[in-house]
């Protein structure tokens, strides 16, 4: 889903960077919704997440076919009332996310689908942690290991974050809470990579904090990480409000983070965090998508190459919540292009080339 610019005579292109704000955006909303689509996860072609339509259903969308598929959480036994697509990993083999039924106690219970054969696994979350009543895998690797959080109270929380790595003789982590973080009340889990960094956020009255916690994972057991903290800094929110609070939602191949802020006037815009240059950067659908409700944009999956995915309010719809696609534009980096001869006399040619994107 990037805008590449190839030349095809009289130079050579030996670079492309992102340019710092530019994205093409691409509203997303399931035609067997009658309320809410919530875009949460993505990898390089296909989105994962859910609508509404009197339940919670699960959808995959294609984003070369641009074409939606109901995929609803199956376990053996059970009546699924609810699924909740969340996570899908780098080799689209694996998908995380919960169902809701009555006989497991009215709870959300995680799960994860193998794509290839569509079965769906439900993570035995109790015998990891006692008294655990609902749970949701929110991220899984290309490695299966999966990230997510339960809760023994109640399908809202509050949280704590859980590590689960199936092929370890002992699978679960230890309960996972964010350490330092004064007031905190939960932690949730979103997201993990291929190096086993994970993503979330500690839940406070005053403001979220964002987190990212790097672990590993033995033949025998998840071994205690490495907490950093994470908080939006360097921007000026377009509400020109004071930034009250963080929530990572989303961690790529080369740490690059994905997510949202709060601000204390009480609006919540995307981010994207640059690992390499240490910078943030303000994602707002509003004024670029027809009807987008000023001050609501949140970012909640991301890819490796860069694009995202998330939700923003439909002003036309009852402020509907309506999933979206922010895909990069990629430019040439200054300086890399060595041009011949033959582009200055106009013997050149190039050609905008991108991979088709339609809802």
């Amino acid at each position: 889903m990037k805008i590449a610019l190839m030349l095809i005579a009289g130079g050579v292109l030996s670079g492309q960077v992102l340019s710092a704000n530019s994205f093409n955006f691409l509203s997303l909303t399931d035609p067997s919704a009658t309320s809410n689509t919530y875009a949460e996860g993505i990898n390089d072609g296909t989105v994962v997440g859910y609508y509404l339509a009197g339940a919670a259903k699960g959808f995959t969308y294609s984003v070369a076919g641009a074409s939606y598929t109901t995929l609803n959480v199956a376990l053996a036994g059970q009546t699924i009332q609810q699924s909740e697509l969340i996570g899908i990993n780098d080799t689209g083999t694996e998908i995380a996310g919960a169902g809701y039924y009555t006989s497991g106690g009215s709870y959300f219970h995680a799960v994860t689908e193998n794509t290839g054969t569509g079965i769906f696994t439900q993570i035995p979350i109790t015998t990891g942690f006692s008294g655990a009543l609902a749970s949701f895998a929110d991220g899984v690797n290309s490695s299966g290991t999966v990230v997510g959080s339960y809760s023994t109270v109640s399908n809202t929380g509050p949280f704590n974050a859980f590590i689960y790595a199936p092929g370890a003789t002992s699978p679960f982590s230890a309960s996972l809470s964010c350490p330092g973080v004064s007031g905190a009340t939960g932690t949730l889990m979103w997201a993990v990579n291929d190096s086993n960094d994970a993503a979330g956020y500690c839940s406070t009255a005053t403001g979220n904090v964002g987190f990212t916690y790097q672990f590993s994972v033995s033949g025998t057991s998840v071994a205690s990480g490495t907490w950093t903290e994470y908080t939006v800094s360097g921007l000026t929110p377009p509400d020109s409000s004071t930034i009250a609070g963080t929530d990572v939602h989303a961690i790529d191949s080369n740490g690059n983070l994905g997510g949202f802020y709060t601000t204390l006037a009480g609006d919540t815009y995307g981010f994207y965090y640059n690992a390499t240059t240490t910078t943030y950067q303000t994602i707002d659908v509003a004024g670029i998508l027809a009807n987008a409700l000023t001050g609501y944009t949140e970012v909640l999956g991301m890819d490796n190459s860069g694009d995202l995915v998330g939700v923003y309010k439909n002003t036309a719809n009852s402020n509907d919540v309506e999933g979206f696609i922010a895909s990069p534009i990629t430019t040439p980096e200054p300086g890399t292009m060595a041009l011949s001869s033959l582009l200055f006399v106009g013997l050149a040619a190039f050609y905008w080339k991108r991979r088709s994107v339609r809802g």
